[in-house]
């Protein structure tokens, strides 16, 4: 999962296909050889790629939103969750 992790990061950035097709086929050699070593079944690979896909998807689009609200300035919300209930901040 990290290797697809990784190497879906590092696609993102890139606009070459060639590039592409090598990050994403160098990822997927290790649950590849882990299905084939009978380690792990395909769903638990499949799964565990698109977990990992999604994962960067979300943390990408979450930076990109921190990074035009801290260009845009005026308040900003932040809900924490605490031990014994819920931390709400605002800054400015």
């Amino acid at each position: 999962m990290v290797a697809m992790i990784m190497s879906h990061t590092f696609a993102k950035r890139i606009n070459h296909p060639v590039a592409k097709v090598a990050l994403y086929s160098l990822g997927a050699v290790g649950g590849l050889a882990r299905t084939y070593n009978r380690d792990h079944w395909l769903t638990d690979v499949v799964l565990g790629n698109a977990l990992a896909i999604t994962s960067v998807n979300s943390v990408s689009r979450w930076l990109a939103a921190k990074n035009d609200r801290e260009k845009m300035g005026g308040l900003q919300w932040q809900i924490t969750p605490m031990g014994r209930g819920v931390n709400l901040s605002v800054a400015w």
